[in-house]
C-alpha cells in the first residue's frame, strides 16, 4: 500500500527545491520565487485528491481563492516558459519517491 503524502511534506519539499525557509512562504508579499513556489505547491495539493487547498491556505496564511488563481496562472505560464512546463510532473515524481521511502 502506498502512503499518502501530506500538505506538510509537499511544503517542505518545495521549500528545499526553491531554497526557501519554511516560514517565508507564509510571509506577506509577492516575491517571484515565493509566488512560484506557492503556485507549485497549490498545483500539487490540487493534484492529490485526498488533500485540499483549505488546509494549504491555513498553512501558508493565504485564502483558497488566491491559491487557486496561482495554480491557474502556473498552468498558463508554461506556454511561454519551457522549464515550468515540465516542473509539476518532475515534482510529482520526486514526491512519489518520498511516499515510497
Amino acid at each position: 500500500m502506498q502512503r499518502r503524502i501530506s500538505v506538510e511534506q509537499i511544503v517542505t519539499h518545495a521549500c528545499k527545491r526553491y531554497g526557501l525557509g519554511l516560514g517565508v512562504l507564509a510571509e506577506p508579499g509577492k516575491k517571484r520565487n515565493c509566488s512560484e513556489a506557492r503556485a507549485m505547491i497549490a498545483a500539487l495539493v490540487w493534484y492529490e485528491e485526498h488533500l485540499c487547498l483549505t488546509d494549504l491556505g491555513g498553512r501558508l496564511k493565504r485564502d483558497v481563492c488566491s491559491l487557486s488563481r496561482a495554480d491557474n496562472r502556473l498552468h498558463k505560464r508554461p506556454e511561454t516558459n519551457a522549464r515550468l512546463a515540465s516542473e509539476p510532473q518532475r515534482v510529482r515524481e520526486e514526491l512519489a519517491q518520498i511516499q515510497i521511502n
